[in-house]
């Protein structure tokens, strides 16, 4: 450490030192020996730093350091430039007395005597705090505002009017399919990168902006890939004297919105199209009832116009009046609890013309898939011409079958007569009938009991409609007993086994249940291969409908058969197999009647399973043991 005192020092110190450490109080000025000792000092030190007099003097400069600069022995590399180059900067945070910090803007310089010779070293230091801390929020702000720029995909476009200097963010050169320019570009080059069709219109836009002080476009520019991309851009105008000295823009790409609003046009003109085109009437209506939409179809089957049925309540304009209240209540129940009667269904009701006069519709609701409130489509056929052709239908139906009655009756006497003729001459004259009388003998008997057969099941067929239904629970389990009993005799010379398990309780028709069942495992049967047959009963529950399905091993049927074999009197086999051709057609009918289907799934020589469906209203499912009934 230097044995200079701080008189000594003073006395050899310019001039200009010396009035320094009397007189400057806003700065802090401190004199070191050239190991960093502090000799003398000035009242800014304590105002500056915390420290007074007797605290300071004789303690090393790196006493005001943070840990983190003394760690680095940042104090000695500064005397140690000091004295090589004659000053060294020193802008860092320094520490004070109470253990605060303070930025400081200071330097440190070599003061040399009249010979050249380094006297000591001088510390000059000035509270930068305030100016450090808006420094650090400013760049914080900038900061922020780059991530929020670079988050909302903005570029930023800085038009120096009268400079024609253009400076923007590396942001807008990606926004407009550039590479980043390091050197400004002019509003020319900028105008030229717009899309030829907006060009002339953005010009006149900035033009424009120059005057009023705003700038709002969109427009497009073509990148160099070639592909067109959509811009907006915002921007404000500064003026100088009142003239325009400088344009600021933000632009954002808006490609993906521009495209979804031009997809959506596309399905609301798509839309719009398919209704005025279609030739259903196609209504909508909001969750209070209301009509916001009636197609030019709806006009013409109601009567009524578009502009005379918007934003009326639907129950007034084309429900008869009998049904608004029913409708009214189905609405408020699928609104309060999502159960809907006809809600995805097609339903035939009454429709009301503008003269009063009811006619009957098929209707098909549906809840249109959009957010907020329930926006529901109603498909509305008319289908006066459709019952007219039922009608017209079920009076041929009736006459058909009262003619089937008619020839069936008519036709059997002399069937009858026939067989009863074949049987006497069999009795009495067999004997005197050689090998081959006996032998046509035999076809005739053969032929009447076929006929017989035919007519009885044409008979059925065509009864099928009169017989009148009658639902109640049926117990399906009980009905399959009953076939097998009444089948006893066919499954036992079959050796035939029948197997079924967890049949339901529905309400339906029994008897007509019976004959589905009955003719299903008579075919089995019938149509079985050498192995004995063997038919397996199950049922399972959809949502719907219960699914009962009936498998055997029999010979199965060919793909191209399969639907041709519920015909009436279409038959896959010769007279080799007995039959009508009218069981299968029966089951189906029987099926329609109890509105449910019938089919086949089958494969040749791997058996067939046939499927029937009974609608559900079924009262309960009774669980049975497994069952193995037959031969």
């Amino acid at each position: 450490m230097s044995n200079w005192n701080s008189e000594n020092l003073k006395s050899r110190l310019p001039a200009i030192y010396t009035l320094l450490i009397q007189e400057m109080t806003d700065c802090g000025l401190f004199i070191m020996d050239l190991e960093g000792v502090i000799l003398s000092w000035n009242p800014g030190v304590e105002k500056l730093l915390g420290y007074q007099e007797s605290e300071w003097l004789g303690q090393s400069g790196a006493l005001i350091f943070t840990p983190e600069d003394q760690a680095k022995n940042i104090f000695q590399a500064e005397i140690r430039d000091a004295i090589e180059t004659g000053h060294a900067g020193d802008n860092r945070w320094h520490v004070r007395k109470d253990g605060s910090r303070i930025f400081v803007d200071g330097v440190l310089v070599a003061v040399r005597d009249e010979r050249g010779l380094i006297l000591c070293l001088a510390k000059l230091m000035r509270d930068g705090t305030s100016r450090q801390i808006s420094q650090r929020n400013l760049q914080v702000i900038e900061e922020r505002f780059r991530l929020a720029r670079e988050g909302a995909a903005l570029g930023i476009w800085d038009w120096d009017v009268l400079a024609d200097s253009i400076d923007a963010s590396e942001s807008y050169y990606r926004i407009m399919g550039m590479t980043v320019q390091r050197e400004p570009v002019n509003y020319e080059k900028w105008v030229s990168l717009v899309h030829p069709w907006d060009r002339e219109r953005i010009a006149l836009g900035t033009r424009e902006a120059l005057e009023t002080g705003d700038f709002d476009h969109e427009f497009r520019v073509t990148w160099a890939d070639g592909s067109t991309h959509w811009i907006h851009a915002k921007g404000v105008v500064q003026y100088a004297n009142e003239r325009p000295v400088r344009m600021v823009r933000v632009l954002r790409d808006i490609t993906a919105q521009k495209l979804s609003e031009e997809a959506l046009r596309e399905s609301e003109a798509r839309n719009n199209a398919i209704l005025r085109a279609s030739l259903d009437a196609i209504i909508l209506m909001d969750q209070e009832g209301i009509l916001q939409e009636f197609n030019p179809a709806a006009e013409e089957m109601f009567g009524q116009s578009r502009e005379a049925v918007i934003g009326r309540p639907l129950a007034d304009v084309i429900i008869p009046p009998r049904l608004r209240q029913q409708h009214c209540e189905g609405l408020n129940r699928y609104l309060a609890t999502e159960d809907a009667v006809i809600i995805g269904r097609h339903i035939e009701t009454e429709g009301l013309r503008s003269d009063g006069t009811e006619f009957p519709v098929e209707l098909a609701v549906t809840r249109v898939p959009i957010g907020g409130a329930p926006l529901f489509a109603g498909y509305v056929r008319d289908i006066s011409e459709r019952r007219r052709t039922i009608l017209a239908l079920q009076r041929s139906n009736q006459e058909l079958a009262e003619f089937a009655h008619v020839v069936a009756h008519d036709l059997r006497t002399p069937l009858r007569n026939i067989g009863t003729y074949a049987q006497i001459l069999i009795k009495r004259h067999q004997a005197s009938l050689d090998e081959k009388g006996n032998e046509f003998l035999s076809v005739i008997r053969q032929s009447v009991a076929a006929t017989q057969a035919l007519i009885d099941g044409l008979l059925r067929y065509a009864e099928l409609g009169e017989v009148e239904l009658t639902r109640e629970s049926t117990d399906m389990t009980a009905v399959v007993n009953t076939v097998l009993n009444l089948m006893k005799s066919s499954l036992e010379a079959a050796d035939a086994k029948v197997i079924f398990s967890d049949l339901p309780i529905v309400e339906s028709d029994s008897l007509q249940l019976q004959q589905v069942f009955q003719n299903l495992i008579g075919n089995a049967i019938k149509y079985r291969r050498e192995d004995p047959p063997r038919i397996s009963i199950r049922s399972r529950r959809s949502s719907d409908c219960w699914i009962v399905s009936v498998r055997d091993n029999g010979e199965g049927i060919r793909p191209e058969d399969q639907e041709r074999i519920f015909l009436p009197l279409k038959r896959l086999h010769g007279n080799e197999i007995a039959g009508t051709g009218l069981g299968l057609a029966i089951c189906r009918a029987v099926m329609k009647r109890l509105g449910g289907r019938i089919w086949v799934e089958s494969e040749p020589g791997k058996g067939s399973i046939f499927y029937f469906t009974v609608p559900h209203t079924s009262l309960r499912q009774r669980s049975t043991k497994e069952q193995d009934l037959g031969g």
